[in-house]
């Protein structure tokens, strides 16, 4: 019986002994795991607060450049973006009946500015002897505001004419009692403005693009004002004619009456404004 209540003693002493001994492996698993775990917790958050901050570091770049990108825009003055004009006037003027693509640009250019709109930055007026375009000045930037040039049946400008806050393109008729194809640009209560008149077809006059009668026609444009003697030559012209410059391949410009080329970025336009 001796024997059989030590044997029962050692049996309950091995057994506790095991299950502490499990226990504690428990508990040991138990804290490894726990310590896995905030490890992997504390590198996520390391992983996501990088992220963040990388992000932070790009949009905090990009909201730089795009800044940078603006005010080199913006610092963009509109003399500087005249002369680029200026520099590449054959690629800024319409070609409408192939003239310049087939007899090619000869550097005998319009060139003039003034302030159509009256809001103290001026219009830039270029052309050759088939188009003229009118650019204005915008957040930096040139913008064409309009292409002006003779129906196909004129041909050519003979004059590029401007009267007061008009601009005038005048293709000639033959003959002292011919009449004339009238192109006309101005700006009005807030809008520029074209027009197209034919003295052998007045019936035919348009102001932007839109049919008009003879009458609502000179109510825009008087050009009769501007005739001299009722024949076909302007009041003055040699006085109110914007005069053929020279371009060339040298970015250069020789104003008209000038014997001299400048650069084209040295260009002062107080010179070519009426």
């Amino acid at each position: 019986m001796k024997k059989v209540y030590i044997f029962l003693m050692f049996l309950f002493l091995f057994c506790l002994t095991g299950c502490q001994k499990i226990n504690s492996e428990n508990e040991g698993v138990k804290q490894e795991q726990d310590i896995v775990e905030k490890i992997t917790e504390a590198e996520d958050l390391a992983v996501i607060e990088e992220t963040e901050s990388s992000a932070a570091n790009v949009n905090e770049a990009e909201g730089t450049e795009s800044t940078e990108e603006d005010e080199t825009e913006i610092n963009v003055t509109w003399q500087d973006a005249y002369k680029n004009i200026i520099s590449n006037i054959p690629s800024n003027l319409a070609d409408p009946y192939n003239f310049l693509s087939e007899f090619g640009f000869n550097g005998d250019a319009y060139v003039g500015i003034h302030d159509f709109d009256n809001n103290n930055i001026p219009e830039l007026i270029i052309g050759e002897a088939t188009s003229v375009a009118v650019f204005t000045y915008e957040e930096g930037k040139a913008e064409k505001v309009a292409d002006l040039y003779e129906t196909e049946d004129w041909g050519g400008i003979n004059w590029l004419c401007y009267q007061d806050n008009h601009l005038v393109l005048m293709s000639c008729g033959n003959g002292e009692n011919a009449g004339d194809g009238w192109v006309c640009f101005t700006y009005e209560q807030g809008e520029y403005i074209t027009g197209f008149y034919d003295d052998y077809q007045p019936n035919k006059a348009t102001i932007n693009g839109e049919p008009v009668s003879k009458e609502e026609f000179l109510q825009q444009f008087d050009i009769f004002k501007l005739k001299e003697n009722n024949h076909l030559a302007f009041n003055n012209w040699q006085n109110s004619t914007i005069q053929y410059c020279e371009v060339n391949d040298e970015d250069e410009i020789r104003l008209a009456g000038n014997d001299e080329w400048i650069a084209i970025d040295d260009l002062d336009f107080s010179l070519i404004e009426w």
